[in-house]
């Protein structure tokens, strides 16, 4: 499958996989639904590829969405969902 993105429709993208995942597996536990954390790794393992090395971290052979990236505002906005929802 090749899909073309812009970088901003990318970035979107990945905020999109982050809180989707959030609200699968923040309260799971050990339970977790592992093809979401996969996916979500493999969408941010592409992220230094295209122009954001800064979203992406490396720790233990797996690839997490960095400090930089969970710090820069995405938490705000699944606090102010929560806020609305709950």
């Amino acid at each position: 499958m090749d899909i073309k993105l812009t970088t901003k429709e990318f970035r979107h993208l990945l905020d999109l996989v982050y809180i989707g995942n959030w609200i699968l597996n923040s309260t799971r536990a050990n339970d977790r639904f592992e093809d979401y954390d996969l996916l979500q790794e493999k969408l941010f393992s592409l992220a230094p590829q295209n122009g954001m090395p800064e979203l992406a971290q490396a720790y233990l052979g797996h690839v997490f969405p960095s400090r930089a990236y969970e710090e820069g505002g995405i938490h705000d906005a699944i606090a102010d969902y929560e806020d609305a929802v709950f």
